[in-house]
């Protein structure tokens, strides 16, 4: 028998109330709004990093895992349950940011912690089925199975005193972002491993987040995460600037626990199936279905060579040489790509693409339910030079992502917006 909602359930408590016939205790207050928050501790950015350093010195353990009861819910299932915006953290506070979460789930097999920090204290936030809402058909579920899978961050992005979605953070490193009138495409990740590699690529995950409060007419929100897989673990720090162009400003130290063969840093992902191009090959009612249809970025000639997705099935990897990275004087070892503040070290190699076709059923974190199909996965990285040894540690700056609309005009729809990073250009 499926479960019964909480709106569905206030409204027969309603009803019976109308009647004379509620139950003892049916007047009693109304539900507690907003999230639950542990004790408050003291917190500083370098306590990501000693946690990252002190995790690449044990052996990787895994991620909290979801229960395989929400694991096998279908996708119409999954998406008969969403976030209660009553509870947003944040809300009815003075300040530029909220943040609204993401049920763990079906695509999303791992349970992340996430806190609330302000004033320098940190407070972790406890994961209640209560801040959710669902559809009568919703099973019930125990809620000890799930957990906490990703968030988005609310803004005054196209109006004051309107708070609307303009970041995502959700499902292994993946995050990604809008400007002003834009809708999403491109997703970037935390960093790569073994992308079109033997042995299958390593997907990092950011395991725990810390959101900051943002003053009034704050123009930057700053946000923390720590990674872990099985080869590094991180210290990510994201300044994130919304607006007309939104840009994120990525901070990272890293420490191994193997040496890193193959890694990239700036990874990007987008996923197209078809577009007018290949329109024909679809037995499909919609005009395409993609989240990017092109890649354009600029290489070490100057030039700016565009990519058409699709093509032959299978793997494909395509080198593009960067621009020429600058050594910095004030930071010995250190190299900067021209007109930006972006710091790579080791330097930094040719910039990769990897299509890769993923298996039927395969579907990637964040996305939709097209995804369910055969596609094509692109993705493009810069890759560092050199090899990290295991334990001894490497630091990045990339500033910043940025989200911007085409030359000469607004995005027309999903898959029309071109994020650009500036380390990857």
């Amino acid at each position: 028998m499926s479960g019964l909602s909480r709106r569905r359930m206030l409204s027969l408590m309603g009803g019976l109330a109308a009647l004379g016939l509620a139950p003892a205790g049916a007047e009693e207050a109304p539900e507690r709004a907003g999230m639950t928050l542990g004790p408050a501790t003291p917190f500083d950015p370098e306590m990501v990093v000693a946690r990252a350093r002190a995790l690449s010195a044990a052996p990787f353990m895994p991620v909290p895992a979801v229960s395989q009861d929400w694991l096998d819910l279908s996708y119409d299932d999954f998406r008969g349950i969403w976030f209660d915006t009553r509870h947003t953290l944040f809300r009815g506070k003075p300040g530029a940011v909220q943040a609204e979460f993401f049920v763990a789930g079906l695509y999303f097999p791992h349970k992340i912690g996430i806190n609330a920090v302000e004033k320098d204290q940190s407070r972790p936030i406890t994961f209640e089925l209560r801040t959710f809402d669902t559809t009568d058909r919703f099973p019930s579920l125990p809620e000890d199975g799930t957990g906490f899978a990703g968030f988005r961050l609310l803004g005054e992005l196209e109006a004051e005193d309107r708070f609307q979605e303009y970041a995502v953070f959700q499902g292994a490193s993946y995050f990604r972002a809008i400007g002003r009138g834009q809708a999403y495409g491109l997703s970037a990740r935390g960093l790569a491993l073994n992308t079109a590699g033997d042995g299958g690529e390593e997907f990092p995950v950011f395991r725990d987040f810390w959101i900051e409060a943002a003053e009034p007419d704050a123009p930057t929100v700053i946000v923390h995460a720590l990674m872990d897989s099985p080869s590094v673990a991180g210290a990510y720090t994201f300044r994130i600037t919304k607006g007309d162009t939104t840009e994120i400003e990525v901070a990272a130290r890293l420490f191994p626990r193997v040496d890193l063969v193959s890694a990239g840093i700036a990874p990007g992902t987008s996923m197209f199936l078809f577009n007018d191009i290949n329109r024909t090959r679809f037995d499909d009612f919609r005009e395409a279905v993609h989240d990017s249809d092109g890649l354009l970025m600029q290489n070490g000639a100057g030039e700016m060579p565009a990519g058409q997705p699709g093509g032959p099935a299978g793997q494909r990897v395509r080198r593009q040489q960067p621009a020429r990275l600058r050594p910095d004087a004030a930071c010995p070892g250190v190299r900067r790509l021209p007109g930006s503040g972006s710091a790579v070290w080791p330097p930094a190699r040719p910039v990769d693409r990897a299509d890769r076709r993923l298996g039927r059923g395969r579907r990637q974190p964040g996305g939709n339910p097209d995804r369910q199909r055969d596609q094509r996965q692109h993705r493009r990285l810069l890759a560092p030079g050199g090899t990290p040894e295991g334990g001894a540690g490497a630091s990045f700056r990339l500033s910043p992502f940025v989200v911007r609309d085409r030359p000469g005009g607004r995005c027309r729809g999903p898959g029309h917006c071109h994020p650009h990073r500036g380390a990857d250009l």
